[in-house]
């Protein structure tokens, strides 16, 4: 009786065959695709090192680089196919036990192109370093940055300082003007006492002194060889106050000393007053007080400057004697300010022993009006 095997061996066998098949070694590369695989995995460091790492990559891609992923995927599963069994392939560490694909012509213009963009992100980030805008930005971050606390310490402080620079500026502009209030006051003082000064100067020339009193000697000096001399010849001296001895630029002499010298008869109130010669009849002088207007024998005349009266005393110009009176001699000095008036000697008389002098008369007439010529009777 035949006895059948068991399936299990069967089953057993027709497996072991197909294992024998995936035991096979699988090739070794060629030197091209070796290469081809170094230079890939160089590219990929160069990128890793240039290009910043990201956590994750963006979903969206460009069709262009999608289809170059799938041809990517296509050349590496034809490459595994094609490899023979003889040959091993290199064990890649970083990637595992899969070889490595060729790199393709659009993943080496993909690298290049994140290598130029890393680079040129780089170059641009260094140059907006430097520039003004950035700097500036930079100093205002800088000036913010700190504790809310330290902000409103450096904001009182500017608080502070501006009001400290204001209440300089006004205390400067308060002193500015009150320097130049008390300038203006001071010019103003000075100018007003030059022009009160000029004023008071012509009021006295008009009417007050200019300089020292003058003396006045009334009658000639004393010959030397006469010793003694009568009473009546020696010279009488008085002093012209300073207020009268000249004005509006002119000598005065009062009237009063000529008529003790001349003997004088005084007639007319003291606005108006008459001087009568006794020696000389017909002879007289007349003026009107504070009034340049005077008649000599009744003839009107107007004199250099106005006849005026101080304590009593009426002033006349010396110009009008030297002018108009005869019988006088009138000298002046004015080193020693000395006036000398003194009749002029004619002769000596014998009989009486004394000298004669000359009497005052004035050399004017009045005018006489016209008397109607009586014609002869035909």
């Amino acid at each position: 009786m035949k006895v059948n095997k068991p399936l299990a061996k069967k089953t057993k066998r027709s497996s072991a065959a197909p294992a024998v098949q995936t035991k096979a070694q699988p090739r070794e590369l060629t030197r091209a695709e070796k290469t081809a695989a170094a230079r890939e995995a160089a590219a990929k460091r160069n990128a890793a090192k240039i290009a910043p790492q990201k956590n994750t990559q963006d979903a969206a891609t460009s069709r262009g680089q999608k289809s170059a992923k799938a041809r990517d995927d296509a050349a590496k599963r034809n490459a595994a196919r094609v490899t023979p069994p003889s040959r091993k392939a290199p064990v890649n560490k970083s990637i595992g036990n899969k070889p490595t694909a060729r790199r393709t012509l659009s993943s080496r213009s993909q690298s290049k192109q994140e290598q130029i963009k890393t680079s040129r992100q780089e170059i641009n980030r260094k140059i907006n370093t430097q520039t003004p805008a950035y700097r500036q930005e930079a100093k205002t971050k800088k000036k913010v940055s700190g504790s809310v606390k330290n902000i409103e310490i450096k904001t009182h402080k500017k608080s502070a300082n501006h009001s400290f620079r204001v209440k300089k500026k006004q205390q400067r502009t308060t002193k500015l003007l009150l320097s130049r209030l008390i300038l203006f006051f001071i010019i103003f003082i000075i100018m007003f006492s030059v022009v009160a000064g000029l004023f008071s100067m012509s009021l006295r020339s008009g009417k007050g002194t200019q300089g020292k009193e003058y003396t006045l000697q009334l009658g000639a000096d004393l010959p030397e060889d006469k010793t003694e001399v009568a009473e009546k010849d020696k010279p009488v001296y008085m002093e012209i106050p300073k207020s009268c001895a000249t004005r509006y630029g002119n000598l005065y002499i009062p009237v009063s000393a000529l008529s003790d010298l001349c003997e004088l008869t005084v007639t007319g109130t003291l606005s108006d007053l008459r001087y009568l010669p006794r020696e000389s009849e017909g002879h007289s002088m007349r003026f009107i007080v504070d009034s340049d207007i005077a008649y000599v024998n009744g003839a009107k005349i107007r004199m250099i400057s106005p006849s005026f009266i101080h304590e009593g005393k009426l002033y006349i110009p010396l110009d009008f004697m030297q002018k108009y009176s005869n019988g006088l001699s009138i000298e002046t000095d004015e080193g020693n300010r000395k006036i000398t008036v003194s009749k002029l000697l004619e002769g000596y008389d014998a009989a009486t022993d004394s000298d004669i002098y000359s009497v005052l008369s004035f050399n004017l007439s009045a005018t006489l009006p016209l008397t109607p010529i009586e014609e002869p009777v035909q």
